[in-house]
């Protein structure tokens, strides 16, 4: 599912693997939806979220040293977070409804850009944890899950 990825072995890096735990405990979604890795982390998990963006590509995007303009992702990325703030911007003047935005973010996709856009605005977020499937409610702690 990812021509970067391609053939290589996964197995070190399973555990990272958005089914498998939270990935907005090791990465935040900053403006414009550029990815950025935690400053907080311990070395361990530092080289292996590192090694998962690398696995990936996840990090390219023009400038990048491996960046490939076969590679859309990275705008892409933009273009729905742009989309994003303009919802929550509908949203928080009482114009766009929760399920409008639902539908429209899971017709999208990028679960972490919504989620990072509409961060702090706890009816959303749990709309879009419902919305996403496979969104396991289980990968979020307390400060990740507002349903507690």
């Amino acid at each position: 599912c990812n021509s970067i990825k391609g053939n290589k072995d996964v197995k070190p890096l399973l555990h990272l693997f958005p089914h498998k735990t939270n990935l907005l405990f090791y990465i935040e979604i900053k403006e414009f939806g550029v990815i950025s890795i935690k400053n907080n982390l311990n070395t361990n998990d530092l080289s292996a979220i590192k090694s998962y963006i690398d696995l990936i590509g996840l990090d390219r995007e023009p400038g990048h040293q491996k960046y490939s303009d076969k590679d859309d992702r990275w705008e892409y990325r933009l273009t729905t977070y742009e989309l994003a703030a303009k919802y929550l911007e509908g949203y928080k003047s009482n114009n766009l409804d929760i399920k409008i935005i639902t539908n429209l973010a899971t017709s999208r996709g990028y679960f972490s850009i919504w989620y990072s856009v509409f961060k702090g605005h706890d009816k959303i977020i749990k709309e879009l944890i419902k919305a996403f499937k496979g969104t396991n409610i289980q990968k979020f702690d307390s400060s990740f899950n507002p349903l507690k």
